[in-house]
């Protein structure tokens, strides 16, 4: 790589986006072969810097996580672990800078999938450093925490994007951090509700769901059943039903977190992940039953909100039915199909 790559890099990029016609085209066109070269790499590292203009930036982050994730089997394991190094230190130099967050956020996402890619261990360390920014974010430094979670929730869908046998690997690596991103329901979203810090409980929410999705296997959609979960995280399900008819002060915001929780519901308590404790899992339904019938009164307020909330309701009320007919539409499912009865 050479000076004049960089500088190659850095007049393409700022054609991209700042001309239109044949040099837009002619632009993107030579971006889109220079990305396939081995320049590329420290043409991007090299062009990552707080003093750059942003978009150039955040565009050598995208660059360099689409090469991470189309040629990182095609480094030795000594190119894979320098490269790592100047990435971590990359993301080091723009976390100093608070403005700098799309780029910094961008670098996130590219270190997920470094760690996802270069075994267990890394994915391990990955997951726990990303945990110990969470919290340490939460003294007033609120885009590490933003980040941080981000990092999680990128580094879930890396994980569940992997082929079955990396899948499964890499999801035991990183259970022991799994409580750690379940506790988020219990303190940190809770607090960041009262505070009116919604972004970030809007990312602890989506970084929760990914890990949730995170099952030992592909075949299933959530890595516990509701009994497991209510015995072994009861904050959880607490927490997502209380954000049903949530008081955010910005309506737009409030039902985002609120339909981010509906669906995360419908995903818990639909019908995919089966338990292996039948009175854990009747005791699950019936409390999921009784937290429906709670939001009742709220459901029937007239209004935006009860409509939202009723909303709710009717979706998580179909899910749970499709798990347990009897508990929620009061009769027992049919002993044979419609049309196993239709032929007999």
């Amino acid at each position: 790589m050479t000076a004049e790559d960089a500088n190659n890099l850095r007049a393409a990029i700022a054609s991209l986006y700042g001309m239109a016609g044949s040099e837009q085209q002619q632009a993107n066109h030579w971006l889109n072969g220079f990305s396939r070269s081995l320049a590329a790499w420290q043409a991007c590292l090299q062009l990552l810097d707080p003093s750059e203009r942003p978009e150039v930036c955040f565009f050598c982050a995208n660059m360099l996580l689409s090469k991470v994730r189309a040629e990182w089997h095609k480094l030795s394991s000594g190119q894979q672990a320098s490269m790592g190094a100047m990435i971590s230190n990359k993301f080091q130099l723009f976390a100093q800078y608070a403005q700098a967050k799309l780029a910094m956020q961008r670098l996130g996402l590219l270190l997920a999938a470094v760690a996802s890619l270069s075994g267990a261990q890394a994915c391990k360390t990955f997951a726990g450093q990303c945990v110990g920014m969470v919290s340490g974010g939460e003294r007033g430094q609120y885009h590490m925490s933003d980040c941080a979670l981000s990092m999680l929730t990128a580094l879930g869908d890396e994980i569940n994007n992997m082929d079955k046998s990396r899948r499964k690997e890499l999801v035991a690596a990183t259970s022991s951090h799994w409580a750690d991103i379940a506790a988020l329901a219990e303190r940190f979203i809770p607090e960041h509700m009262v505070a009116g810090t919604y972004g970030l409980v809007h990312g602890a929410l989506v970084c929760l769901q990914s890990w949730l999705r995170l099952s030992t296997d592909a075949g299933t959609t959530c890595r516990l059943s509701p009994g497991q979960l209510a015995a072994q995280h009861p904050a959880v399900l607490t927490c997502l039903f209380g954000l049903l008819g949530t008081s955010a002060t910005e309506p737009v915001t409030a039902e985002r977190i609120e339909g981010l929780a509906c669906e995360m519901l419908c995903e818990l308590l639909g019908p995919g992940t089966a338990g292996t404790t039948p009175q854990q899992e009747r005791a699950a339904v019936d409390a999921a039953a009784a937290a429906l019938l709670g939001l009742g009164d709220i459901a029937l307020t007239p209004g935006h909100v009860g409509a939202r909330v009723a909303r709710c309701v009717a979706a998580v009320a179909s899910a749970l039915a499709q798990r347990d007919a009897e508990t929620i539409c009061g009769c027992a499912p049919p002993a044979t199909s419609p049309t196993a009865a239709g032929n007999g």
